[in-house]
């Protein structure tokens, strides 16, 4: 559903990726898909610490 890309206002070498999927099946799809799984391997030697990932829920509308 969307992409919203953060840079934290310390620490500008650090990044926050938010995105939003229609259920979690569609999430589980994504992973995997080919595209993905490529580009986070092109990405992974890249930064100072592996990705992390945390699953969330809105709790508000979208403005």
């Amino acid at each position: 559903l969307y992409y919203d890309l953060y840079q934290e206002r310390d620490r500008p070498d650090t990044f926050v990726l938010l995105d939003g999927w229609a259920s979690e099946a569609a999430l589980a799809s994504h992973a995997v898909h080919p595209n993905v799984t490529r580009v986070v391997n092109q990405l992974s030697p890249l930064l100072s610490s592996p990705l992390e990932h945390l699953h969330s829920r809105r709790m508000s509308d979208p403005a």
